[in-house]
């Protein structure tokens, strides 16, 4: 079986610093590589001598062969030993008829990519040499896309445990890994060709929810305790804003069903939702979702 051979600049051998989610800091990288197996390329290597497997998910070429991540450690020309990525022959596979279509996967891309990469990888940041995730440009041009996804080393970065350890250099806050979602939509992206996504994008990410909490005569409160949950995880809201203008604000450019717990002592704390969260692909962000929660205190059962 023929393996595609890597393009001129990055030889056999990708060692990544990318960062993703929210955050960057210290974290081991992924080596991948391509072989052509007519040549004497790709002796068997140690599994330890790749370091940590690539994330990339195996997928099924239109011919019917396995495509993407191997599993097999193999030595390149150079002697050093990569993990093997194989690229579907003709290309990734066509996309089914649920597919979404270009500009639902383009705004899903650039909002993922404006509210948990850019801190690292934009706003005058450079982490791993890439100072702007939104330039598509930018991103062939370092060598980080190609023509299907499980060969491009950005995809095999988001998809690996590249956000361990690492920390938003603006919020500080430990880094929020891309969802099962989020990660799908790049490998989509990526397969139809990586169009270009700033020129149909706003700036600034949105929040998904803004959430104001009321007593039970109607007043506004800024004491409460609010988490939200979107796909399994829990995400502690920012908070802004005192009087009649305090607000909670959802994690910003996540789209998805949103849960919402409220909590404050004497009063009741169920779960609220789900608050469903859509992508407006005008922007390439969420519209947001605006809830206004009213608290029912708790009622002491009388005594007899």
């Amino acid at each position: 079986m023929m393996l595609i051979s890597f393009r001129s600049r990055l030889r056999a051998l990708l060692v990544l610093g990318l960062c993703t989610g929210a955050g960057c800091g210290a974290s081991e990288d992924v080596s991948i590589g391509e072989f052509d197996t007519a040549s004497r390329q790709g002796s068997p290597c140690a599994a330890q001598a790749c370091g940590p497997q690539p994330g990339a998910p195996a997928e099924t070429c239109a011919d019917g062969s396995p495509g993407g991540f191997t599993g097999r450690c193999l030595s390149n020309a150079d002697g050093a030993c990569v993990w093997e990525v194989r690229a579907c022959p003709g290309g990734p596979p066509a996309p089914g008829p649920d597919a979404p279509s270009e500009g639902e996967i383009v705004a899903a891309v650039a909002s993922f990519f404006q509210a948990k990469c850019v801190n690292c990888h934009g706003n005058g940041n450079d982490s791993g040499g890439l100072d702007d995730i939104m330039s598509v440009n930018d991103l062939r041009n370092k060598g980080l896309i190609f023509d299907t996804a499980s060969t491009s080393p950005l995809f095999v970065q988001l998809t690996s445990s590249h956000t361990a350890g690492r920390f938003d250099p603006v919020t500080r806050e430990p880094a929020v890994p891309p969802t099962q979602v989020e990660t799908d939509y790049v490998r989509r992206w990526i397969d139809i060709g990586a169009p270009l996504l700033r020129d149909q994008c706003a700036e600034e990410a949105r929040p998904s929810l803004v959430i104001r909490v009321r007593d039970e005569a109607g007043a506004v409160v800024c004491d409460a305790s609010v988490i939200v949950i979107n796909d399994g995880k829990t995400y502690l809201p920012d908070v802004g804003g005192s009087g009649d203008t305090c607000v909670w604000e959802g994690p910003a450019g996540l789209p998805g069903a949103y849960t919402i717990v409220v909590r404050k002592p004497g009063y009741q704390a169920p779960a609220l939702g789900p608050y469903q969260v859509e992508l407006d692909s005008a922007s390439c962000h969420v519209t947001t979702v605006p809830v206004d929660v009213t608290l029912q205190p708790i009622v002491a059962a009388s005594s007899r």
